[in-house]
């Protein structure tokens, strides 16, 4: 019965599973029309714990369950995951990858992303660039990095 999984979570369970996502969507990060999902359904023999249960969008939600998403929440890929961080703890971090203070890898590090995301796309990088007004722009400091380790050990060969 629709609902009937939503109605069993307790308060404290709840709570728990907002604060460790931060009352963002898992999957694409906005605030707007969140929904608990049991990766193990009730049905299966799911329990309504925090280990369980993560925040989705309405959108993503639905996209998990029909399949209707591009790509899958993967619940292998999460574990070990450090909680996602707040807008405000990211934005010295988004800031300095902007002014090419940090480069990418640094700067996913940090906000404790996986090595495969991109900066670019996330929903807290492009709400930081929305609110500051700046538009979008390639981060070159790991490209450099990488260009004077070469360089370096091309240079030590020679001699």
């Amino acid at each position: 019965m629709k609902g009937r999984g939503k109605l069993s979570i307790s308060v404290d369970i709840r709570n728990a599973v907002w604060e460790k996502y931060g009352g963002r969507c898992l999957k694409c990060g906005t605030m707007d029309g969140l929904e608990y999902h049991h990766w193990t359904p009730m049905s299966k023999g799911g329990l309504n714990t925090a280990e369980n249960i993560v925040l989705l969008c309405r959108k993503c939600h639905r996209g998990l369950h029909y399949s209707q998403h591009t790509t899958e929440i993967d619940k292998s890929k999460l574990i070990g995951r450090k909680t996602l961080v707040t807008y405000d703890e990211a934005l010295p971090i988004f800031k300095a990858f902007y002014n090419e203070q940090i480069g990418e890898g640094e700067a996913k590090e940090k906000l404790g992303y996986s090595k495969k995301s991109h900066i670019s796309d996330m929903a807290l990088y492009k709400r930081f660039l929305s609110e500051s007004g700046l538009p979008r722009k390639k981060n070159h400091v790991d490209l450099r990095r990488g260009i004077a380790e070469r360089t370096e050990r091309y240079h030590a060969t020679l001699h």
